[in-house]
């Protein structure tokens, strides 16, 4: 058990009070250059209506009141915060503690690499907003000797949620000479994580998506190739997906399933796909790859053919790529390839709601 001081503390009233009312009064923002309010009221529950997934609100501050067992505070001055590194506060979470750990990290970009390793479960980082809270690094996977060594910041733990935060690999962008230069801004290789109102920064290989069941709600994410790849199974809520690939074809996913008996894949529901350059929504990256796009605006930057195969037509009868209800000039299914679906919503349905990631018995509920 940990001995109390000013600086980190069992839960009181006005530890909480301050905790509720930065987790409700901080909005969303759309892209790097603009501010939006957030619509978390409008969070999927779930229901669907004519073929469009219902929302409702899902967060309310007062869920974690009688889960927070311990508040740690980071600022990078060292102003009423015990840390100054988001590395020691989490490296002074309890091992394998059933109650909540809430890390507060103030304003600022921290320059650190950042791991939450397996027994440092149930913890909360609560930012400040994802364009003033941030955690910054520049491995590779030269450097780090493999791309999932890269990240910024690594969650190895299970329970894991974020807000108002944003993660960034500045690594320099790959010329396509050097070698080894993908580079993770997370990597996540745990069960149950959520990420609200945050911020995902790279180029190549920004989100490694990879074991496990997450929930991605009004985030937004940047890159060029492959951007969001690996093997979890996921949904990703009323995100913005930029593509920064101006001088080359991107990708924006890369999934990773690889047999009929898994059960993982990504989902995207009332997202948009922003930015400038020409990218396919996914590749082929192994047999059984399954990505699914509803009720989702894509700007005119998508391939007309949408998908990529990798030159492997063996895996047309195993990939499954979907769409559903999708608007904007580059959801054009007139050139889609013949292997992608045009779901019905039938199809669709099972991807819409949190029930796609078990999400009633693990994800924060408000009633």
């Amino acid at each position: 058990m940990m001995a109390l001081n000013k600086n980190s503390v069992y839960v009181c009233f006005t530890c909480l009070l301050i905790f509720s009312f930065n987790f409700t009064s901080r909005g969303a923002t759309e892209d790097p250059s603009t501010a939006q309010k957030d619509d978390s009221s409008t969070a999927a529950r779930g229901a669907v209506a004519n073929g469009k997934a219902e929302s409702k609100s899902r967060l309310k501050p007062s869920t974690f009141h009688a889960e927070v067992g311990l508040v740690l505070k980071v600022s990078l001055n060292g102003h009423d915060a015990k840390f100054t590194s988001i590395q020691k506060a989490v490296d002074a979470v309890p091992p394998n503690c059933r109650s909540k750990t809430l890390i507060t990290i103030g304003a600022g970009t921290y320059r650190e690499k950042v791991i939450v390793d397996r027994t440092k479960s149930n913890v909360i980082f609560q930012g400040q907003g994802y364009q003033t809270t941030i955690i910054a690094w520049n491995d590779t996977a030269l450097s780090a000797k493999g791309t999932t060594g890269s990240h910024t910041v690594g969650i190895f733990a299970s329970n894991f949620t974020a807000y108002d935060i944003s993660f960034k690999n500045t690594a320099p962008p790959p010329d396509g000479v050097r070698k080894g230069a993908q580079a993770v801004a997370v990597n996540i290789e745990a069960d149950q994580a959520a990420f609200y109102r945050c911020g995902f920064y790279g180029i190549q290989d920004t989100l490694l998506d990879n074991r496990g069941k997450h929930y991605y709600k009004n985030c937004f994410i940047e890159g060029a190739t492959d951007f969001i790849f690996g093997d979890a199974r996921s949904l990703f809520e009323g995100c913005t997906l930029n593509l920064i690939s101006s001088d080359h074809r991107g990708m924006i996913t890369a999934q990773a399933r690889e047999s009929l008996d898994s059960n993982t894949g990504f989902s995207f529901v009332n997202c948009k796909i922003i930015g400038k350059g020409n990218a396919w929504l996914g590749r082929a990256y192994r047999a059984y790859a399954t990505v699914v796009f509803i009720n989702t605006n894509m700007a005119n930057i998508i391939a007309m053919d949408g998908w990529n195969d990798m030159g492997k037509p063996t895996y047309h009868r195993t990939v499954f790529f979907g769409e559903y209800g999708c608007s904007g000039p580059g959801a054009n299914r007139s050139k889609r390839v013949s292997y992608s679906k045009q779901l019905s919503l039938a199809e669709a349905r099972p991807f819409m709601s949190i029930s796609f990631i078990e999400g009633d018995k693990w994800l924060p509920v408000h009633t």
